[in-house]
C-alpha cells in the first residue's frame, strides 16, 4: 500500500478506535448466551432460526465462549435473534498510528547507543573530538520536547531509519538524483525533519572547521558537478568517487547544523547503489556520533585526507570495514 494511502488508513481506524474501545467484554459464557437468556429466547426458537436442533445451538454458544466458533456461525445465530455482529481489532495500548510506528522505532533503538544526560549536558557538554557543540540557540530549534541526550538519540535515529526507507526505495531509487543540489537538501529534511526546526536548510553561522555559510550555495552545486564527472569519466573507481565526495561534504562544507556526517554517509550510500555497488559499512554499521574506536578511526581518516587531499586511502578502507 502507498504510504500516503496507509496513513490515510491509519487516521480512519483511529478516528473510530475510542467507539470500539467502548464496547464491553465478552461476557465469561459468551455472547450468545447471554444475550439469548436476556431477550428470554429458548434453544429451540435459535435452532428454528438457524434450521439447527436445539443441541445445535448449545454447540454454538459453548463453541463461542472457547474461541472455537467461526465468524459465519457466530453472524447467523447473531440474525436469528434480531442482532448484528460487529467485532474490532484494537491496540492493547495507545492508537493505530502509534502501533504502526513501534516496529520502526525499535529498530531505531537498536541502532542508537542511548547516552543519558540532561539538556545542560547537551548545552554545556564534553562533546567528542569533532562533534561540533549545539549552540543554545540552535537548542531551539528542537521540534520535540526533549530533555535528555538519550531521547535526541532516539528521535534522530528513528527518523534517519524513515528517511533509508524513502532514500533506498526502488521508485525513489529511479526517480530521483542525489547528484543534484535539491536532492542534498531534500535527504537531510527527510533525516531531520521529525526533530530539527532547520531540516534541510544551509546552515547560517560560522565554523572553523568548513567554508563560510555564504559560500555553501555555490561550493554543493560545483561538488555534485565535479562528483558526477569524475563518475561519468572514470577518473577515480566509483568507490574512491564516492569517498571524496564524502571527504568534500562533511570537512570543507559541512553545510548544515547537524548531521553533517551521517548525511553525507547517506548519499554515498544511495549513489553507491545506484551504480550497482553495495553499500559502504563504515566501520561495521557502528555508531559514529557516540565516542569510541570507530569514531576515532573515522575521525583519524578524514584528517589524513586534511594533510593530503590525495590519501583517500584510510578512509576508504575504513568506508568498507
Amino acid at each position: 500500500m502507498k504510504p500516503e494511502f496507509r496513513q490515510l488508513r491509519l487516521s480512519q481506524l483511529d478516528c473510530g478506535l475510542a467507539q470500539m474501545r467502548s464496547i464491553p467484554s465478552r461476557p465469561a459464557v459468551g455472547w450468545l448466551a447471554s444475550v439469548r437468556e436476556a431477550l428470554g429466547l429458548t434453544l429451540a426458537q435459535i435452532g428454528q432460526g438457524v434450521r439447527a436442533s436445539r443441541q445445535a445451538v448449545q454447540q454454538f454458544e459453548k463453541a463461542e465462549a472457547n474461541d472455537r466458533i467461526t465468524l459465519a456461525a457466530l453472524r447467523r445465530v447473531a440474525e436469528a435473534m434480531g442482532c448484528e455482529l460487529v467485532y474490532a481489532l484494537v491496540p492493547r495500548t495507545g492508537s493505530f498510528a502509534e502501533l504502526a510506528e513501534r516496529p520502526t522505532r525499535d529498530r531505531a533503538k537498536r541502532a542508537t547507543q542511548s547516552r543519558q544526560a540532561t539538556m545542560n549536558f547537551i548545552l554545556n557538554p564534553k562533546f567528542p573530538d569533532g562533534n561540533a557543540p549545539i549552540r543554545p540557540e540552535e537548542a531551539e530549534q528542537f521540534i520535540p520536547r526533549i530533555s535528555t541526550m538519550w531521547e535526541l538519540n532516539e528521535y534522530e535515529a528513528l527518523n534517519i531509519v524513515q528517511a533509508r526507507e524513502w532514500a533506498f526505495n526502488s521508485r525513489t531509487i529511479k526517480s530521483t538524483d542525489p547528484m543534484k543540489e535539491p536532492y542534498v537538501r531534500a535527504l537531510h529534511r527527510k533525516m531531520f525533519d521529525k526533530v530539527w526546526k532547520r531540516a534541510g536548510t544551509y546552515r547560517e553561522n560560522e565554523l572553523k572547521i568548513a567554508c563560510d555559510p555564504r559560500e555553501i550555495v555555490q561550493r554543493i552545486p560545483q561538488l555534485l558537478s565535479n562528483t558526477q564527472y569524475w563518475l561519468d569519466q572514470k577518473t577515480f573507481p566509483i568507490e574512491e568517487c564516492l569517498i571524496r565526495f564524502h571527504y568534500q561534504l562533511v570537512s570543507k562544507i559541512h553545510p548544515f547544523t547537524n548531521g553533517n556526517g551521517r548525511h553525507p554517509r547517506m548519499i554515498a550510500d544511495v549513489v553507491a547503489v545506484k551504480y550497482g555497488r553495495p553499500e559502504f559499512s563504515w566501520g561495521s554499521d557502528q555508531n559514529l556520533v557516540a565516542e569510541g574506536n570507530a569514531r576515532a578511526a573515522y575521525l583519524a581518516a578524514l584528517r589524513a585526507l586534511d594533510a593530503n587531499e590525495n590519501d583517500v586511502r584510510p578512509l576508504l578502507k575504513f568506508a568498507r570495514s
